[in-house]
C-alpha cells in the first residue's frame, strides 16, 4: 500500500489520504479539504507507479493546497462590512431597520436588526432559498431551449462538488453556486444535463456540452481557479 506520507523536494510534505482501485485506465489525483490527496487508480497500477505520477503533478497539486489553504482563510464571521458574492456579485453586509428580513438592497446585503443575534442563520436561509428559486427557473428554462428532460432538482449542501446527475435523471446542484456568475451557472447546468445522454466524460460528453457552450473548457477553469471564493461557513 502506497505509504501515508511521503517526501517531495525539501519542503513539499504530501499526506495520502485515500487510495482507491478500480477497474478505471487512468490515475486520478485530488486534493481533499482535509488538504489530503484522494487517489483514484487502475488495479494493476504500483505503488512506485503512483509516486511517479504525483510527483509529474507536483505543480498542480501544491497549488490546489495553497487554494485550500487561501479558502480556509476567508471564512466569514458575519459581521458588517463584509463582502458577499452573490452571482458573481460583491455586496456589502449590512444591519440595518428594514420591512424585510433579509435581502439584496443597491450594493448592500442587508439583514434585518431583529435578527442581528443570528446573522449567520438568516444570511445561510437567504442563499440556500434564492439558490432554489433561480436555479429552478434556469433549468427549466434550459431544459426547454435544450429538450432535455430531467425528473427532479435537488439543491445540495456540497462544498466543492458543484453539481451531480444521477442515471435516475435527478441534479443536484449545490447552494453555494449561487456565488458564482450566471455564465458559470450555465455550464455547470447544461454540464449535469449533459450527463442524461452521457453518463461519464467521453469525448460524446463533451460534444454535447460544447453545443451550448462553446468555451466550456473556459468556464470550467474558471470554477476550478475560483470556486474557493465560495466557501462561506
Amino acid at each position: 500500500m502506497v505509504q501515508s506520507f511521503f517526501y517531495m523536494e525539501a519542503k513539499n510534505w504530501f499526506e495520502i489520504g485515500e487510495v482507491i482501485r478500480t477497474k478505471r485506465k487512468t490515475v486520478a489525483i485530488s486534493v481533499e479539504q482535509t488538504l489530503k490527496l484522494k487517489i483514484k487508480a487502475p488495479k494493476h497500477i504500483s505503488d512506485t507507479e503512483i509516486l511517479n505520477i504525483i510527483e509529474k503533478h507536483k505543480k498542480w497539486i501544491l497549488k490546489r493546497i495553497e487554494i485550500l489553504k487561501q479558502s480556509k482563510n476567508i471564512q466569514k464571521s458575519f459581521n458588517e462590512g463584509e463582502k458577499y458574492l452573490l452571482l458573481g456579485r460583491n455586496y456589502e453586509l449590512k444591519i440595518a431597520d428594514t420591512d424585510f428580513p433579509v435581502g439584496i438592497k443597491g450594493d448592500f446585503l442587508i439583514v434585518n436588526s431583529k435578527y442581528s443575534k443570528n446573522v449567520k442563520e438568516t444570511v445561510l436561509f437567504f442563499y440556500k432559498l434564492y439558490a432554489k428559486e433561480f436555479f429552478s427557473k434556469k433549468v427549466n428554462e434550459i431544459t426547454a431551449l435544450t429538450g432535455h428532460k430531467f425528473k427532479t432538482l435537488k439543491i445540495s449542501n456540497a462544498k466543492t462538488r458543484w453539481g451531480s446527475c444521477s442515471s435516475f435523471g435527478n441534479i443536484n446542484l449545490s447552494w453555494r453556486l449561487i456565488m458564482a456568475p450566471e455564465s458559470i451557472i450555465d455550464y455547470v447546468i447544461i454540464h449535469e444535463l449533459s450527463h442524461l445522454k452521457e453518463m461519464n466524460h467521453s469525448s460524446r460528453f463533451w460534444k454535447e456540452v460544447e453545443k451550448y457552450i462553446p468555451d466550456h473548457k473556459k468556464r470550467r477553469l474558471w470554477l476550478k481557479q475560483n470556486g474557493h471564493l465560495f466557501n462561506i461557513p
